[in-house]
């Protein structure tokens, strides 16, 4: 309670008191009058008739003086309530703050965890490392000019190229067939399967922790008067999972992509890429275009085909695995790919233009199939 408040209350108990005082004084005062009236108008003779009267005369000031108590009661009733709603209001005024302070504290704690655990991410990636030792000829010096040996070169990669490395690494002469090109020969198995995948697994392990810390905190439950705000709350989590998102590099986000997708991350961590939509700057164009809808769409990879650039479509993975519905463990809700109006109306016009697309090329596969029979 501030300062200039309880000089106001301290006034106004003043105020009443000093009412209380004079109304006192003023009612004695009227009643020595009028008893001194009565003794001056009467006589000798009369004395014992009028001191019955003049008895009585005193009824009408003992009944002013009963009220008068009762004003002061009520006048100490009224300054009783006064004083319980300012402690009323000093309870509540309290209760606010040490609802903020532990709101506060509830902040501090949940950012305190979470900026070290986005640290150990980062550990995590740095530490990634994967020798790769080539054979290379080389030109050599020598006293009769230069000749050409077989050397073997280290080509090792460190940190976030090991991720680049294995979801494509082509610049390898003596393999070059990365997880890209595994999803296009045995789809989404391919991906389980791929060589050097497992080193990725206490990366997608934490990852996981990280966003299942964030979705599950009760940090931002509450809004500033103690209530309960989901839309906030939702909010605020967001928030911090864009953080988590701008971590990640292009080819982070297209092994998260295939990663939820799998039988690693469908019932887990795919749930939390939608909700949070942490696909939302996928470069779609970087995917691979898996086994499966190459089957599904008839689809000869090693032939031109524009019937992508017909329907608008960007010939990946990206249309093949969008749907609408929350319960499809085997495809991307298009909220993973943004939360805002226009990005969701984007994701859904993608799938219809490729639903239009797999009803025309369904029709002319049956059509050559009833031919060829």
């Amino acid at each position: 309670m501030s300062k200039k408040s309880n000089e106001n209350n301290t006034q106004e108990t003043w105020r009443i008191w000093i009412f209380a005082i004079l109304s006192c004084f003023l009612v004695w005062l009227l009643g020595a009058l009028a008893t001194r009236c009565y003794a001056s108008h009467c006589t000798t003779k009369e004395i014992n008739e009028i001191t019955g009267t003049f008895g009585d005369s005193f009824g009408a000031v003992n009944a002013l003086i009963s009220a008068l108590a009762f004003a002061g009661v009520f006048v100490t009733f009224w300054l009783q309530r006064k004083e319980l709603d300012l402690q009323w209001q000093e309870l509540h005024a309290q209760r606010e703050e040490f609802t903020q302070q532990n709101k506060t504290l509830k902040l501090q704690r949940f950012e305190s965890t979470f900026f070290h655990m986005m640290e150990l991410q980062q550990q995590i990636v740095s530490d990634l490392y994967i020798k790769v030792s080539e054979r290379e000829k080389l030109n050599v010096q020598t006293e009769t000019g230069f000749k050409t040996e077989e050397a073997i070169v280290d080509k090792s990669v460190r940190g976030r190229q090991v991720i680049q490395y294995i979801y494509r690494h082509a610049e390898s002469v003596y393999y070059n067939d990365g997880i890209f090109d595994k999803i296009v020969e045995s789809g989404l198995d391919g991906y389980v399967n791929a060589p050097y995948r497992m080193m990725l697994d206490h990366y997608f392990r934490h990852l996981y922790t990280i966003l299942r810390y964030v979705d599950e905190t009760d940090a931002f439950s509450l809004n500033d008067d103690g209530e309960l705000d989901i839309e906030n709350e939702w909010k605020q989590k967001y928030h911090y999972t864009t953080i988590v998102r701008a971590t990640l590099s292009r080819h982070e986000l297209l092994m998260l992509y295939y990663n939820g997708l799998s039988i690693f991350g469908r019932e887990k961590l795919k749930p939390l890429i939608e909700k949070y939509s942490l696909l939302n700057n996928l470069d779609i164009h970087y995917l691979s275009l898996s086994k499966e809808y190459q089957n599904d769409a008839h689809v000869d990879i090693k032939k031109s085909d524009d019937w992508y650039t017909k329907f608008g479509l960007s010939g990946r993975d990206y249309e093949y695995y969008l749907t609408e519905s929350d319960n499809d463990l085997m495809r991307y809700n298009v909220r993973a790919f943004g939360h805002r109006d226009d990005e969701i109306a984007a994701a859904k016009n993608a799938l219809r233009n490729f639903e239009r697309m797999m009803e025309e090329r369904s029709k002319i596969y049956e059509n050559q199939k009833v031919h060829t029979l």
